[in-house]
């Protein structure tokens, strides 16, 4: 008589060593992720560079401000300012004045210095449309004679006015606050060129506004 073959068992075989040491690195990879965002988080991290306090500098205090160095000086209103801010009905000029450098190797145009010094102000006319963190100024002008400013050439300190109109409707202010905003120098595919981006508020600074005295 023949015995019937005894049934077999089967056997889930083991995963592959490499499979398990693979799965224990992603486990190990997706904790120390959380890790690290709850870290991020608990520190403010994760906060929009907006809502965080930035911190304040005072009148001739110098600051890096890419790609300037600036140091703000005072703040003045004024109906007019020989030769060029011209008086206008319904408007006045709130002016800063203030002392800025070119820290790299190639001129710049004013236009950026005036996106690196933004004010807020009520009813504050913009020249275009208002950034993140202010409104640039209408015109930039060297100091003292009032002209147009020109390219900042590199590494010459120069005493520069920017200036915003405002409505006269608003009172004149008694302060004036100004953020300081950097910018990163980069490779555009769009144009193909390097040029500024990534503007990113640095500092702030309250400014006493004086009234400006005719010359």
């Amino acid at each position: 008589m023949t015995t019937p073959p005894k049934p077999r068992t089967a056997v889930r075989p083991l995963p592959p060593p490499r499979r398990r040491r693979a799965g224990l690195a992603a486990g190990l990879a997706v904790v120390t992720v959380l890790l690290l965002i709850g870290v991020i988080g608990l520190f403010g991290g994760w906060e929009p560079a907006s809502q965080r306090e930035l911190p304040s500098v005072e009148p001739l205090e110098p600051v890096h401000v890419e790609p300037f160095d600036l140091a703000l000086m005072k703040a003045f209103q004024a109906d007019s300012a020989k030769p060029a801010l011209r008086h206008q009905d319904n408007m006045r000029w709130l002016i800063v004045t203030l002392e800025a450098k070119n820290t790299v190797g190639f001129p710049i145009s004013p236009r950026l210095l005036t996106e690196s010094v933004l004010l807020t102000a009520p009813e504050v006319t913009s020249p275009g449309k208002s950034l993140e963190h202010g409104i640039p100024a209408t015109q930039a002008l060297r100091y003292p004679d009032g002209l147009r400013l020109a390219s900042p050439p590199p590494d010459l300190p120069q005493k520069v006015i920017l200036a915003w109109q405002q409505s006269t409707a608003e009172p004149p202010p008694e302060t004036v606050t100004i953020t300081l905003v950097h910018h990163s120098y980069e490779d555009s595919f769009l144009y193909d060129s390097f040029r500024w981006f990534d503007s990113e508020a640095v500092a702030t600074a309250t400014l006493k506004v004086e009234e400006l005295k005719e010359q």
